[in-house]
């Protein structure tokens, strides 16, 4: 028994290897139609010994069936329905539903790499519609919107647009309990030249390309970055300091402390309690200074 299964465990990481050699074939089909970044990303998973971010085996192997399906399709076709990478994929009865068990791990992996809505990849619709909530000046080239009231707009359109904004303050909250009080704030955010958006607890693709554009137009002079203290908000802390590149930033903690780097953050926030941001929401006096330090 113990023969047979270490010849089992070796048929079937030669079966892994091949899997991924041709992946790599389909990637170098591909690569001169997709982002470099991403065809960067899409090489590196290749040659992973392990996950990156530890899924099982299963899993992994479900993905990468998953990128080939995709990149074939996407070479007969610009758009398509997340549905439609199974169905020409596997041809049988039951094949567009072959990816829907990890369909939300997989668009937020691809998100993750490409820096961007799904919809950028040509995948236009996964059967739902991600919001984005913020308040603040912001235009684009098919909307507009103004300080006094809280905005919404939608992966959808983030993928279309070409964001800009004159605000001087970016802040960017996990809760939408912080987004919705300080919304009500119009002269504080009138005065101060703030804009606010909503990260929810999880920075999917649209928020990513919003934040980007956003941090790249050259009005943005200093981030507010505010997430709840616990491990959840560690992660959220490191994507967002990422994201916004070589902007000054800092991460507000409760009881007044503020922290010029990520490092000093975690450092703080592994010695207190787990607590959410609305413990320590204050007001326009507290917020003020906040972005004076």
């Amino acid at each position: 028994m113990f023969i047979y299964q270490k010849l089992k465990a070796e048929e079937q990481l030669r079966a892994d290897d091949s899997l991924k050699e041709m992946l790599q074939a389909e990637i170098r089909k591909s690569e001169k139609d997709l982002p470099m970044h991403f065809v960067q990303q899409l090489k590196q998973f290749t040659t992973e010994k392990s996950d990156s971010e530890s899924w099982g085996k299963e899993r992994v192997r479900k993905f990468t069936h998953f990128l080939m399906a995709y990149l074939r399709l996407r070479r007969r076709q610009e758009r398509m329905e997340y549905k439609e990478i199974g169905a020409t994929y596997y041809q049988k009865i039951g094949g567009s539903k072959e990816f829907d068990r990890y369909r939300d791990v997989f668009i937020h992996r691809l998100e993750k790499w490409l820096g961007a809505p799904i919809q950028t990849l040509g995948i236009i619709s996964v059967g739902s519609i991600v919001p984005i909530y913020f308040t603040g000046p912001v235009l684009g080239n098919y909307s507009k919107y103004r300080i006094g009231t809280l905005h919404a707009t939608t992966d959808i359109a983030v993928a279309e647009e070409d964001f800009r904004t004159d605000a001087r303050i970016l802040w960017l909250v996990e809760n939408r309990a912080v987004l919705t009080r300080m919304a009500m704030e119009v002269p504080f955010l009138e005065d101060t030249q703030s804009i606010i958006i909503g990260v929810d607890g999880q920075i999917k693709g649209a928020h990513r390309k919003m934040i980007q554009q956003l941090c790249g137009n050259g009005s943005i002079q200093k981030v507010l970055i505010w997430v709840d203290y616990d491990k959840a908000g560690d992660v959220i802390a490191r994507d967002l300091v990422n994201l916004i590149g070589k902007l000054p930033f800092r991460i507000i903690g409760n009881e007044g402390n503020l922290f010029a780097t990520y490092e000093a953050f975690v450092d703080w926030s592994q010695t207190v309690p787990h607590a959410e941001q609305e413990m320590t929401l204050g007001g326009e006096e507290h917020w003020r200074k906040w972005i004076s330090l």
